[in-house]
């Protein structure tokens, strides 16, 4: 192979980046169903999770400033829907799904979960 007639090669970083832009641009939002796994928020508010259904799973990124607007946290195996933004995660080159919305399939959802911890908080103070 003549090393003149090759074509210039570029890093693994910026492939990853050229397929992120790719994916993003050509994916709108969407509404995804399955059910919750691993979730594990960090300090900094930011939430990581697995979405899966019986044949498949996605990595999943909720940044804290959209994780803040939930009433609270699912619970592993909930049923869900979450709205969200197909991209990847350039250093590790791993595709996923940036969270912006979480809602449960469940009747009462996540507000019946907020609501029994404040309730069972106020009876623990014999309110």
């Amino acid at each position: 192979m003549n090393p003149e007639a090759t074509p210039r090669a570029i890093t693994v970083y910026r492939l990853n980046a050229v397929i992120k832009g790719t994916l993003e641009q050509r994916l709108p939002p969407v509404w995804v169903i399955g059910e919750i796994s691993q979730w594990k928020p960090w300090s900094n508010g930011n939430v990581y999770f697995n979405l899966k259904d019986k044949r498949a799973s996605i990595r999943c990124v909720m940044w804290a400033r959209d994780a803040q607007r939930l009433p609270a946290h699912p619970t592993h195996g909930m049923q869900v829907r979450v709205f969200g933004q197909v991209t990847m995660y350039e250093q590790r080159g791993e595709l996923q799904l940036r969270a912006l919305a979480l809602e449960s399939e469940a009747a009462g959802g996540l507000w019946k979960i907020r609501f029994e911890k404040v309730r069972a908080k106020l009876d623990a103070e014999g309110l």
